[in-house]
């Protein structure tokens, strides 16, 4: 396992930097949610004049066993077509969206069921060739967990020792949103049964999710984890944070997307100064 050092930013600088925003040639608060991104990106880096610079959206890409029982519309095979079009289209939505916004596009293979060639601008991380199936074993084992982690946070060293202060985070693999399902369900508490979608005849996201008895949830949420192996690599990406130094230029935000077609990231916070694993 992997120790991370996770502190909450200095709040003492807060009141200069809303006092500066106010202050602004504008009517208080009339830039709404940029004046409340504005602040955070201020209270992360902790100066009253914060700067954007090489923001990066990563993709984390792997496969999962629970697409054997169905629950996906799609094939498996998607999971690397999709890949191989974000890496190389400009057409995808993801890739419209960090061309519309500036951000440089990396895909990092954690475990697709697929021999990408090694021509095409695709990182090779990968872990294995998808997870098991977690409706009858555990989906991953916990070195392959801790393995994803230490590549989703070297993900993130790299391009901030590149010079990005900014991030946003996605994955891609067919079957997710079932995976993601059994996340909420022992996380949050949310009904297994939850997104059944009768009008296509198939279910989407919870299927699997909804065979799993209460007993086997509890046996799952100890190892969560090693449910998502794209999103154990996000879990470490999420965590990673350069130490402060003489030489060192503090990120501003990680900002986490979960959708693979956004870039635009759907929820950030700011992250705290964290250890290297």
């Amino acid at each position: 396992m992997h120790p991370f050092d996770i502190r909450k930013p200095d709040d003492a600088i807060r009141p200069a930097l809303q006092q500066k925003i106010d202050n602004l040639t504008k009517p208080k608060g009339a830039l709404g949610r940029l004046e409340e991104l504005a602040l955070q990106a201020g209270l992360v880096q902790q100066t009253l004049s914060p700067s954007l610079s090489h923001p990066h959206n990563l993709i984390f890409a792997a496969d999962h066993g629970i697409t054997a029982e169905g629950v996906s519309f799609s094939p498996r095979e998607v999971t690397w077509q999709q890949c191989i079009h974000f890496a190389t289209s400009t057409g995808g939505g993801v890739n419209y969206l960090c061309r519309q916004h500036g951000f440089t596009l990396r895909i990092i293979d954690v475990g697709v069921d697929y021999d990408f060639p090694p021509e095409l601008p695709i990182i090779p991380r990968k872990v294995g060739r998808g997870t098991r199936n977690f409706l009858h074993e555990p989906a991953m084992t916990t070195d392959e967990l801790d393995a994803c982690i230490a590549h989703g946070a070297e993900a993130v060293r790299t391009v901030h020792e590149a010079g990005c202060n900014v991030v946003s985070l996605g994955e891609m693999g067919i079957g997710n949103t079932s995976a993601s399902s059994i996340w909420m369900a022992c996380l949050a508490d949310i009904p297994r049964s939850a997104a059944w979608v009768p009008d296509r005849g198939y279910r989407t996201r919870a299927c699997a999710a909804s065979s799993v008895s209460s007993a086997a949830l509890w046996t799952i949420t100890p190892a969560i984890g090693r449910i998502h192996g794209a999103s154990c690599a996000i879990l470490g990406a999420t965590r990673w944070w350069p130490p402060s130094g003489p030489s060192y230029k503090q990120p501003n935000w990680v900002c986490s997307s979960l959708s693979t077609d956004s870039s635009s990231p759907t929820a950030c916070w700011p992250p705290v100064r964290s250890a290297q694993t």
